[in-house]
Order: structure tokens, then sequence, then C-alpha cells
């Protein structure tokens, strides 16, 4: 039995990827990344989900989510496009997402390093007093997803603007 749980833009319940193996073996292929053909079914599941949670925990997306009660991040409303300058329906898993998580998945297995990293406070932690509202991002996280830079310019596209101003935690 499989342990993906495929986001089809449905709001699946208890979704656990955004992709399935079939599609990662297809987008691998296609890249040349001959090395994921030497993992089991079991290891691709696992590094799948992860990949899939270290981008939802990774990355502040525009919109909302359709349903508070999803698991992940898509399917949004609102998600805003930067890139084509465009909103995307509300019903889609973005193909550029898809590509993403296979990419990090990939990196996952072949690099032998965990995507998640667990420090103290999350990635982006927002903070407001009174009519002020203040961004402190965790320095820890955001050097980790320097391993992340492909990724990061396929779905940035998808993400909010960071605030100029960033406030960090002085220890």
């Amino acid at each position: 039995m499989s342990l993906l749980i495929v986001e089809n833009g449905t709001v699946v319940e208890n979704a656990n990827s955004y992709i399935d193996i079939d599609f990662a073996d297809a987008y691998l292929d296609l890249t040349d990344k001959e090395d994921w053909n030497n993992y089991n079914t079991t290891q691709k599941e696992k590094a799948i989900i992860e990949a899939t949670q270290a981008i939802d925990l990774s990355y502040v997306f525009s919109g909302e989510v359709v349903n508070t009660e999803q698991t992940l991040e898509f399917p949004r409303k609102n998600c805003y496009d930067k890139q084509r300058d465009v909103f995307l329906p509300t019903s889609i898993i973005p193909v550029v997402l898809k590509n993403a998580v296979a990419e990090l998945a990939y990196l996952r297995l072949t690099s032998g390093e965990s995507l998640i990293v667990a420090v103290d406070s999350e990635v982006l932690k927002k903070e407001k007093i009174g009519n002020i509202e203040i961004e402190r991002f965790d320095k820890t996280k955001i050097t980790e997803n320097e391993k992340f830079k492909k990724v990061t310019s396929m779905i940035e596209r998808y993400t909010k603007q960071i605030s100029k101003a960033i406030f960090s935690e002085r220890g």
C-alpha cells in the first residue's frame, strides 16, 4: 500500500504529497537524474512526503488555503503567479510546484541529508503589536534553504513579497 496521499486540487483528506511516484519518475527521467532509479518505492515515497513538507514549511505562498482543514498549503485561492501576472485557478496544483517537489525528493535521497531541520522558531514569524506587524525570520532555516536554490527559483513566483524590513532576534 502506498504511503502517498496525493493532493489533486480538491482538498484531499489527509493529503501528504503534491505528486505521486509516476510523476516524480517521469520528471526526473526528463531531467537526466538517473540516480533516482536506484531507490525503492518506499524510499521514494518517504522522500516525496518530506519534500512536500519542506516546501510547505519553508515558503509563504500568496493567497490563502481553500479550506482551513486541509493538510497542505495547496490548493489556494487568490494565489498570484508573479511571473505570469495572473491568479491561479483555485483547483490546481501548479506543475512548477510539482516539479519542485520532485527536485527536492531527489535531493533528499541523493544527498542523504534531511530536508527539514528542527529549530526553536518558525521560518517566518509574524507578530502584531497594535497597528505594527513585524516579520522575523529564523536564520538557521533560511541558511538551510540555501540548499534549495533551484527549488526557490522555481516556486518563488507563488510566494508573498518579502518585507524589505526584516527584524531578526538577537540572542
